[in-house]
């Protein structure tokens, strides 16, 4: 679902039935004809997955079950991949999600969001979130992923955003910084003086 979700927020109009999934369950198994009878045939299937993870850690990697989303190729996926130890994707514990986002910006070292990936309140969040969003009460209106399209790039479908116009060829410069100015301690404490001021004088006009 994840990936449909991102595959939307950035302007493809994919379906669930457009992203392959490679399933972990065994064919015989998905003839089950019960819960118990599943699980009671599922050890016999423990050596095939045991054998792939020992391939992996002999060539110094680990499985992951990833969802791939392909902006510039309109596509998406779902498969069990195998990711160097050194990998983001590698460094997971627990119900964690990690989301990679490879871009123009971020194509040597892709942008990392990282989060609790379940519990009550995360996932009450989320399903708030996406109601408001439905029913038109949220305020984020969308907005759409980097892309490697050089062009003009289209915000999502429901966003109220205008499309980003077309950057120079040049914009791309690998030497290029960002300086981000941040607060100094002095400057904190001078906008607290300020708001102090402030409600001192609202005070005095109550």
């Amino acid at each position: 679902m994840l990936v449909i979700i991102l595959a939307r927020e950035s302007g493809l109009k994919l379906e669930l039935s457009d992203i392959p999934v490679q399933s972990l369950v065994p064919e015989s198994l998905k003839a089950s004809g019960s819960a118990e009878e599943f699980l009671l045939q599922l050890p016999q299937f423990d050596e095939d997955m045991a054998e792939r993870r020992q391939e992996a850690e002999a060539a110094g990697e680990v499985l992951r079950y990833v969802g791939v989303v392909d902006v510039v190729n309109q596509k998406g996926i779902v498969e069990l991949r195998r990711y160097k130890k050194e990998h983001p994707f590698a460094q997971l514990s627990g119900s964690d999600n990690i989301i990679a986002f490879t871009t123009q910006r971020y194509e040597k070292q892709p942008l990392i969001v990282r989060g609790p990936g379940a519990g009550a309140e995360v996932t009450a969040g989320g399903e708030t979130g996406a109601k408001g969003k439905a029913t038109g009460q949220s305020r984020f209106g969308g907005g759409s992923f980097f892309t490697s399209n050089t062009g003009s790039v289209p915000p999502a479908t429901n966003s109220r955003l205008s499309p980003l116009p077309p950057e120079p060829a040049d914009f791309y410069n690998p030497t290029a910084s960002v300086d981000i100015p941040l607060d100094s301690a002095a400057d904190l404490k001078k906008k607290e003086r300020e708001l102090q001021a402030k409600e001192a004088e609202l005070r005095r006009r109550e």
